[in-house]
């Protein structure tokens, strides 16, 4: 068993919460379900390939921004002036002007405010069988695409990446949560409802309701299969707030020469 961690810097970056809709509100780290997104991207394999890789994330941010964008909104109605067409060439000089969905949906823009993070520090988390850490370290040191985590023009700078053994476990009363850097916060699986500890929920994974592996874009394209989005509840949290909120019955510690990182089991997704 290894573990990868990569890390990266974006000087701006914008993690969508879908649960909001008047603005754009921001998640404070990638959820799990982004990042898997950027492990097929680079890779040029898609979501069942790295099924396998158990994901984490550590990171911090230097402070929050606004800015106006625009939103697509689908509305059932007929299209009305303003609305987005799609036009096709038909041949012989014709053309064809049809909805972007359909004749009984209309797609109108909308302005809104997007939240935005600046000056993203991340840590990316990556732990699996040797071989599949292989492939994932060649895919961030040569990528099959760009790099971005959320919005497309959110790019991703790899600045250092790092491998580790596992070194065994220790006692969750004795040892000490060890991350890259004292300052990160780290998404961790919701226990119970403690007071005064940010909470959040994420997406974790993307379920198609196909029997094929979806291996690429062109299986989904091809296919078209329906999808579920599994969300789970996370604490948002410090590594000395970690301690009061995990129930691990053991830590993992990973060792890289003299480096050492110590997690719990709750920071896997």
């Amino acid at each position: 068993m290894k573990m990868l961690v990569v890390e990266a810097y974006q000087p701006q970056a914008s993690y969508k919460n879908p649960y909001t809709y008047f603005f754009a509100q921001t998640f404070p780290l990638p959820p799990p379900s982004t990042i898997r997104g950027l492990l097929g991207r680079i890779t040029g394999k898609y979501y069942h390939s790295f099924e396998d890789v158990k994901i984490a994330v550590a990171g911090k941010y230097g402070s929050r921004g606004w800015e106006y964008t625009q939103m697509l909104k689908v509305e059932e109605a007929m299209p009305v002036p303003g609305d987005i067409w799609i036009v096709t060439d038909t041949g012989g000089g014709k053309k064809d002007r049809g909805f972007l969905f359909n004749k009984e949906k209309r797609v109108r823009r909308t302005p809104v405010k997007r939240e935005l993070l600046l000056d993203v520090h991340l840590y990316l988390f990556f732990k699996g069988e040797e071989k599949d850490m292989r492939e994932v370290r060649e895919a961030f040191e040569r990528p099959k695409h760009s790099m971005y985590l959320g919005r497309a023009d959110d790019i991703l700078f790899v600045k250092d990446i790092k491998e580790y053994s596992y070194a065994g476990e220790e006692d969750p009363e004795e040892g000490i949560i060890t991350l890259p850097k004292e300052d990160l916060y780290m998404y961790v699986r919701f226990t119970e409802e403690l007071k005064d500890i940010p909470t959040y929920y994420i997406p974790e994974r993307i379920e198609f309701n196909t029997d094929v592996s979806v291996t690429g874009r062109g299986v989904i394209a091809l296919l078209r299969p329906a999808q579920k989005v599994h969300y789970t509840t996370v604490y948002y949290v410090d590594a000395k707030t970690m301690n009061n909120v995990i129930s691990s019955e053991a830590l993992e510690v990973w060792k890289s020469g003299e480096e050492v990182i110590v997690l719990p089991e709750e920071v896997w997704f």
